[in-house]
């Protein structure tokens, strides 16, 4: 499915001091949307607010407590169970008669006021069916734009800070001038410095993403099971 953007490349010039032009925008959101897809990966889920269709489980469950793919749930529009169904293939399947109430059926495991971070639907009174995709849940997860410009801003500065180092390691290794990297080594006496340009520039780990960037996002990290 089609995600909103993180971050708006626009707001990136704004970071770099300017507006760019011709092939720099190119190069700009080019960098951009993959850092976003590197970061998601990187958090195991979309960050951006979206509606979702899940058929839940791929195994079984049997228990009060049912993981939904995506943490940071906001709402759950609605949830049915259906043991003859046939993962929604079939005609009838998840009728009327399947739908349950939330409140009483079960309810969403609120863990602060406007968001459920592990994502958990906890059935009263009783336990979730181990058929699987017999539960069908319809729920929106992720933050808005109010949320990454209040609680989560930290996200979108993760973009940003990560966007503008691969920029201007591309830059460097383009032959760009007045662009240079962190200090690589300084000598006093007899004042010298160099700067780390093209390979030395770009210290990266295997999520693709600076250790900065990751620390910066640990706080959002999924860890739940995909089912």
């Amino acid at each position: 499915m089609a995600l909103t953007d993180i971050v708006a490349t626009a707001d990136i010039e704004t970071e770099l001091g300017g507006t760019l032009v011709g092939d720099d925008v190119t190069l700009l959101n080019s960098i951009r949307t993959r850092t976003e897809r590197s970061i998601r990966n990187y958090v195991r889920w979309a960050i951006t607010e979206a509606t979702y269709t899940h058929y839940l489980p791929s195994y079984g469950v049997a228990g009060p407590r049912l993981q939904l793919p995506q943490p940071f749930v906001t709402s759950v529009t609605s949830v049915h169970e259906d043991t003859q169904s046939r993962g929604g293939q079939q005609a009838g399947d998840f009728g009327a008669g399947t739908e349950l109430t939330i409140g009483t059926d079960f309810w969403l495991d609120y863990d602060e006021s406007n968001y459920s971070r592990e994502g958990v639907l906890f059935r009263n009174a009783g336990y979730w069916t181990s058929f699987p995709r017999a539960i069908k849940v319809v729920y929106t997860s992720g933050f808005d734009a109010a949320a990454l410009a209040d609680e989560f801003l930290f996200v979108q500065q993760a973009v940003i800070n990560e966007t503008i180092s691969r920029f201007h390691y591309r830059k460097e290794r383009q032959g760009a001038s007045g662009v240079s990297g962190t200090v690589k080594s300084e000598k006093l006496k007899d004042y010298s410095i160099s700067y780390a340009v093209g390979a030395d520039s770009l210290s990266v780990n295997t999520s693709g993403l600076s250790s900065n960037t990751e620390a910066d996002l640990d706080p959002i990290v999924f860890m739940g099971r995909m089912l």
